[in-house]
């Protein structure tokens, strides 16, 4: 039985652990973000595969281009219950051992005894202070949109290289007329801002003010290379990495 409820001698045993625990992974998926309003796999529509390539914004569709935008700022839901039940458990002090103490001058140490692991690109954890710095989103987020200059290149780790293909080549003369591809890092705009709020009809696409190319959603979409999205996956993967190897250390 697929609905069948856990043994209560199991949820005692794992509230005891809870409660003496010093280190805290929490691993979410997609089923996490269900409550909070969000399709599951399952539930997505046909079009799922073509909204998750960026590639769809090489072309001059404006109105393809808007339905991909559309779908990305779907995400921007309110986080469910469970969120401030781990907020509490962690930052609320809920947990007895699981406790974050400052240094004495009101800076917190690094490495935090909790940290967040998750596919989830819906952005949740990092609207609550107690997961800023203690997450890893290992396909980004849909939080921001940002320039998507970059994506027609890729990192070899010894600087970009184009893209191949004619396409490609295209998308990669026309935004090079306008901005230079490393710039594009720091051209973001949150979903919640007002730069957002014209994309609500048909054919308004919200685009970078910069190069002037549609914006793409700060994710790590199919097929995707753009150092730009990347860069930020790797810094928080390198974060992660560290603190989980503190802690099989410490235990």
């Amino acid at each position: 039985d697929n609905h069948k409820q856990p043994h209560p001698t199991a949820i005692t045993a794992a509230a005891e652990a809870l409660q003496n625990t010093h280190y805290l992974l929490i691993l979410a998926g997609a089923g996490f973000s269900a409550d909070s309003g969000l399709d599951t796999y399952e539930c997505l529509p046909d079009e799922y595969r073509e909204l998750c390539d960026p590639a769809l914004l090489r072309t001059g569709d404006a109105a393809a281009h808007q339905r991909f935008q559309q779908f990305w700022i779907g995400f921007a839901t309110v986080p469910h219950a469970g969120y401030d039940i781990l907020d509490q458990w962690c930052d609320g002090e809920k947990l007895p051992s699981l406790v974050r103490k400052d240094n004495g001058n009101g800076i917190r140490p690094v490495p935090s005894p909790w940290w967040v692991y998750t596919s989830n690109v819906d952005g949740h954890f990092r609207r609550f202070t107690s997961f800023a710095d203690s997450l890893c989103e290992i396909h980004g987020h849909a939080n921001d949109f940002r320039c998507a200059s970059g994506m027609g290149y890729h990192d070899t780790g010894d600087g970009l290289v184009e893209r191949v293909g004619a396409e490609w080549k295209s998308w990669n003369d026309r935004v090079n007329a306008n901005v230079d591809v490393n710039v594009g890092r720091t051209l973001r705009v949150r979903c919640d801002s007002d730069f957002i709020d014209p994309v609500d009809q048909p054919n308004d696409v919200l685009r970078c003010r910069h190069c002037h190319t549609p914006a793409r959603p700060n994710v790590l979409l199919f097929h995707d290379t753009d150092p730009n999205v990347l860069r930020d996956i790797t810094a928080q993967r390198e974060r992660y990495q560290s603190w989980e190897a503190r802690m099989e250390d410490a235990v």
